[in-house]
């Protein structure tokens, strides 16, 4: 009785763990834009020196789900191309699209791309922020309801009262 119940809890407790991830995507091509299929796509996450390595498909596509929020080295490699490597952070339940363009060249070049441009969310249509450790400690709450801190999210509105319009947040 005492695995059953184990095993319920575990299908309980996948979803909730699920939603504490992010995933890097994105597709590897050559310069003339042909898919590169087996390209090793190796994502490693700076501060526990995690690595994860994936490879992409026929289509040069790839996809490291499962990722817990942090910062992130991603390094492309395949025999007779430049090896190439980008920075990027995840947020919660972020989906990150990287794709990279190889550059014909020695295996013992690499490209390291130091100044990204701000990842766009074209997969997902949800919308999110992180509001910093630091920004919640400074705010002045009146009457300290920690939902308060919602509002400060772009989009949020609070309930209206029957007849009356919805106030909207601090950046609305």
């Amino acid at each position: 009785m005492s695995r059953r119940f184990g095993f319920a809890i575990g299908l309980f407790l996948i979803p909730c763990w699920a939603q504490e991830t992010s995933e890097i995507t994105g597709r590897i091509a050559d310069a003339s834009g042909s898919p590169v299929a087996g390209a090793a796509v190796e994502i490693r996450q700076l501060n526990t020196d995690v690595k994860r390595e994936v490879r992409t498909n026929a289509d040069g596509y790839y996809t490291q789900a499962l990722l817990p929020p942090s910062d992130y080295r991603v390094t492309v490699r395949f025999a007779g191309f430049k090896q190439e490597v980008r920075n990027v952070t995840l947020e919660v339940n972020q989906v990150s699209r990287l794709d990279f363009k190889l550059e014909v060249g020695s295996v013992t070049e690499t490209i390291e791309v130091t100044a990204a441009t701000p990842l766009l969310e074209s997969s997902n249509a949800s919308i999110g922020q992180v509001i910093e450790t630091q920004a919640i400690a400074d705010l002045p709450l009146n009457g300290r309801n920690y939902l308060d801190l919602a509002k400060l999210s772009i989009g949020v509105t609070e309930p209206s009262v029957i007849g009356s319009a919805g106030t909207t947040g601090d950046r609305a």
